[in-house]
């Protein structure tokens, strides 16, 4: 089995003309209230990164974390293929599970990545569950129905990795 450092899943979120990554959103000292509410449709990027294997998935991060983060994750773990469609483009993110390891290909991704699958559903569900917590401390009654969603599939989500914790590959 080919050894892989343990992937990290992170989101920054367009502000204005500049992507601003999660860490500094939820820094309290910041005042990113304004910049956050003009950004309607929630813009920005999400890395996946292990050692050197990066992957940057510009698009809608509500769609990628409802469809990468939490369904994919569903998918993966019952040993399924997952395919994430892009939001702001034609296009497709393929994840095919290989035994302890899963492989991503697809359109606008510069070469095929492989890495550990359970260490790469973790990261993805846990990048959901700050996402998720960032909408709620924006604080914004349009988000409501959003949160709710996302809510729902990151405890399938949970409830999935819970159910094949006994199985670990």
């Amino acid at each position: 089995m080919t050894q892989h450092q343990e992937p990290a899943v992170t989101f920054a979120l367009r502000t204005g003309r500049a992507y601003t990554t999660e860490a500094e959103l939820l820094d309290p000292a910041e005042a990113w209230g304004a910049a956050l509410a003009a950004n309607e449709i929630r813009e920005g990027i999400l890395t996946i990164q292990a050692g050197e294997e990066e992957i940057h998935i510009e698009d809608d991060l509500d769609a990628t974390v409802q469809n990468l983060c939490l369904r994919a994750t569903v998918e993966l773990l019952a040993g399924r293929e997952a395919r994430m469609l892009y939001f702001c483009c034609a296009g497709e993110m393929i994840l095919r599970p290989e035994g302890a390891e899963v492989r991503i290909s697809g359109d606008f991704l510069t070469m095929e990545v492989v890495l550990p699958l359970r260490a790469l559903v973790r990261s993805l569900i846990e990048s959901a569950r700050r996402f998720l917590h960032l909408l709620g401390v924006m604080n914004n009654p349009r988000h409501v129905q959003l949160i709710v969603l996302l809510q729902e599939q990151l405890d399938t989500a949970d409830a999935a990795w819970l159910a094949t914790e006994g199985a670990k590959a």
